[in-house]
């Protein structure tokens, strides 16, 4: 899945958001004087393999190399993501293979100056003000709704979502308006 919107031609900074995982996504975002005015985004190439008696979904290595190109980004913020201690031994295994296989995408690139920004630390700053009840995707589907509520019309994938978020932090975060 690949989208573009746009408000407005003149760009002063883009900066893209990678949100980590099979069912991540990334998204490039264009700023004009401190305002969002247009993203460009996408999803993961994947493939089904199967193993045994069952299929499995696994990225498509070249696709990933073609996808992770970011020509137009100042910076590249990635989701800094771990595996949970419940998490089973296979399950951990390829979440962190998926994570290596982004990491090496970006550097082969020639992006080997990523930032990386844990997920507490991005959605402790996006999902400020927004009720703590509700899950911290529908928190985050809210904030978008309010900075950019034309990506919300286009798509409502959650790692797109996301990825959303972690630029719009990194914007913040690169233009100084968060000092952590």
């Amino acid at each position: 899945m690949r989208g573009k919107i746009k408000r407005y031609e003149n760009v002063q900074m883009k900066i893209t958001g990678i949100d980590p995982g099979l069912s991540g996504a990334w998204c490039t975002v264009d700023f004009y004087n401190k305002r969002v005015i247009g993203a460009t985004f996408g999803t993961f190439p994947k493939f089904k393999r199967r193993v045994g008696q069952t299929e499995r979904s696994e990225y498509r290595l070249q696709g990933m190399l073609d996808v992770l190109k970011f020509p137009d980004s100042e910076v590249i913020y990635l989701e800094h993501v771990w595996a949970f201690p419940m998490d089973t031994p296979m399950t951990a295994f390829k979440f962190g293979k998926g994570l290596g296989i982004i990491e090496t995408c970006l550097v082969a690139n020639g992006y080997g100056d990523y930032k990386t920004v844990p997920p507490i630390t991005w959605e402790g700053i996006m999902h400020l003000g927004i009720t703590k009840g509700l899950t911290p995707k529908t928190r985050s589907a809210y904030r978008v709704s309010e900075i950019f509520p034309e990506l919300l019309e286009e798509t409502k994938k959650d790692g797109v979502i996301d990825a959303f978020l972690i630029a719009v932090y990194g914007y913040f975060k690169e233009s100084g308006v968060i000092i952590r």
